[in-house]
């Protein structure tokens, strides 16, 4: 029977193990930065709420952009003298302080400043949001000062706990400065006559009210797997209702709504120990009839860099070579040189060598990485010259160049027809046609810039540098 007790008391000290506690020592710390990538959190699947631990497979979400993330002290950031409790800050666009990304979902017709944001420990370990810092003179449409807008009451922002907690709160920030006759052009009202309504712009602010109610649910637990990196995580589950309003005031009565929006999200947070910031990080919007990944973000750790390609001719004793890429590194950008005094920026370009003899060329291939790092390679490459071939090179030709609008084609005697394949110097294919001997493609659409013109026939391929003006 202890056996059995034995057993049951393995299970159990296994389960509690599975399931991590966020402390305060796991919550963001000032003077600590962090690279943040950028990815498509809806190639990934979330997961549903549960009891039982599980594993988040999110490697697909590779990283497209970077950027860094940390938190000041407070003192470093201006306003800091108005929450003398705070004990960091950071400074972001006025819509996104309270780590809702408002300004890309919502278009407002007056330009809102920056703001540094204060945070503060709370009784329950976590972080509170305090208030902002920010300039209220916007481009002669407010003429306030710098002041600060306390939220009321403070809300815990980075909240602590263990899987089946709930955390819950509701803030509001209102801010307000006088306006001039210019937001009667930026409203289109310049149409009413205030005189006439007894109204003096002098005793007129504009105000701005941003109310947050937050429901966090810590759900569910387990492993998360992500680009280079793998945690045993907490899942916080906040459901967001945002609203904004944007109006004139007379003293507390609101004498025009300019704006009034609600924004319904879901932030997951996904947290491990120590890392002093959500591994992941993603804000879900239900739009357009369907739920949809609008932000993710996740802590990154950079593959190795190193550059390598292979290379063939695209036919046997063909002067045309195919190089195909297989480097490693994250959002890579190319830049070959063939040797000959030909470029390009092609992952995997094709190059055609105008020979009249065997040569050898050496092939560079230089790649970048997202957080600016290079590494370079090269090769050797032994071309074998055929008559047959260049001869048929040789009739080909590609003109005007530069061009402005449209491009004459002579093709080789034996070719009949050829696909048109246009790439920018990024290697993005920018447009793909068809053409026969002595006919004319359209490049008036793309812009002025350095481009490389494919021409395959199914059988070779004859790659050219092609300036439009």
């Amino acid at each position: 029977m202890k056996y059995i007790y034995l057993l049951i008391l393995c299970c159990f000290a296994y389960h509690v193990e599975a399931q991590i506690t966020i402390d305060s020592n796991d919550l963001p710390q000032a003077g600590i930065i962090h690279t943040l990538a950028v990815g498509n959190g809806n190639l990934v699947d979330l997961g549903t709420a549960s009891a039982d631990a599980q594993t988040w497979d999110f490697t697909a979400m590779t990283p497209f952009a970077i950027k860094e993330f940390s938190f000041n002290e407070a003192e470093e950031l201006a306003g800091f003298e108005d929450y003398p409790n705070a004990i960091m800050g950071r400074t972001t666009p006025l819509l996104d302080a309270l780590g809702v990304s408002l300004g890309g979902l919502l278009a407002l017709p007056i330009p809102l400043p920056d703001a540094n944001s204060f945070y503060g420990n709370n009784a329950e370990g976590g972080l509170d949001y305090l208030g902002i810092h920010t300039n209220l003179n916007i481009e002669s449409i407010l003429e306030g000062d710098s002041a600060s807008i306390t939220a009321n009451p403070p809300l815990n922002f980075y909240p602590t706990g263990t899987y089946g907690d709930n955390i819950s709160g509701s803030t509001e920030l209102f801010l307000s400065a006088p306006v001039n006759e210019n937001i009667v052009d930026l409203i289109g009202a310049d149409d009413i006559d205030l005189d006439s309504l007894g109204l003096d712009l002098s005793i007129i602010d504009a105000g701005i009210l941003i109310e947050v109610d937050s429901d966090v649910n810590i759900d569910a637990y387990g492993t998360l797997n992500i680009h280079n990196a793998s945690y045993e995580v907490l899942r916080f589950k906040d459901d967001l209702n945002v609203r904004l309003s944007v109006g004139a005031y007379l003293g507390p009565i609101q004498l025009l709504n300019l704006i009034d929006t609600t924004v319904v999200a879901t932030q997951y947070r996904f947290w491990a120990k120590n890392e002093n910031q959500p591994v992941v990080t993603m804000l879900e919007l239900f739009q357009d009839g369907a739920l949809s990944i609008v932000s993710s973000e996740f802590l990154y750790t950079p593959s190795p860099l190193n550059a390598d390609f292979i290379w063939e001719p695209t036919s046997n004793g063909s002067a045309i070579i195919q190089f195909s890429d297989n480097s490693q590194g994250d959002g890579l950008t190319y830049s070959w040189d063939f040797g000959d005094g030909s470029t390009s920026m092609q992952p995997n370009p094709i190059h055609n060598y105008q020979i009249e003899e065997d040569q050898n060329f050496t092939v560079t291939l230089t790649i970048t990485d997202l957080l600016g790092n290079s590494t370079t390679t090269s090769e050797l490459v032994s071309i074998i010259f055929t008559s047959e071939e260049n001869l048929s090179l040789s009739e080909f030709n590609l003109f005007p160049n530069p061009a402005r609008d449209m491009v004459n084609v002579e093709l080789p005697s034996n070719w009949q027809q050829a696909q048109v394949r246009i790439f920018d110097m990024n290697g993005k294919l920018v447009s793909t046609e068809y053409v026969n001997n002595n006919e004319r493609f359209n490049v008036s659409k793309l812009p002025s810039g350095n481009y490389s013109v494919e021409f395959n026939n199914g059988k070779e391929s004859i790659s050219k540098q092609l300036i439009i003006e």
